[in-house]
């Protein structure tokens, strides 16, 4: 979990451990606002270090904006610019997880890569937090 004021130690961390991919995860019970900050940190000072490894970024911060956020400072946008970067989404209406990989130059384009049945432990999740829909599980 990245607090505020940890993210320097948060990104030094994820350079030691030298992981071939990095799933940012933001949003839950923080204030959509305050993770898209927190969010921008911390892809500011991953991009200082200039951690090596693909990105993956979770739906719920890209749908809210973060990502689209942070490629204002022109230092994060020039660091993902060099990197792999992922996000999946949702097509709620046939049941599949949607894997993209972004594309950021003068906005962000999504390339969709892979599509993947919605298992019934992300329809759950899903219907923890849609507002105006519900998925129903139904097994083939």
């Amino acid at each position: 979990m990245v607090e505020k004021g940890e993210e320097n130690s948060i990104a030094k961390q994820l350079e030691e451990y030298d992981s071939e991919a990095i799933l940012l995860l933001f949003g839950g019970e923080t204030p959509i606002q305050e993770a898209k900050e927190l969010f921008s940190k911390l892809l500011e000072e991953m991009a200082s270090l200039d951690i090596i490894a693909d990105i993956v970024i979770h739906v719920r911060i890209f749908a809210a904006g973060g990502l689209d956020e942070a490629i204002k400072n022109e230092k994060v946008k020039e660091y993902l610019q060099k990197r792999n970067v992922y996000v999946y989404t949702f097509d709620l209406d046939n049941g599949m997880m949607l894997v993209h990989e972004i594309e950021i130059n003068d906005g962000i384009t999504l390339h969709r890569i892979a599509e993947l049945p919605i298992t019934c432990e992300h329809a759950n999740l899903l219907n923890k937090s849609l507002r105006d829909k519900k998925m129903a599980w139904v097994e083939a």
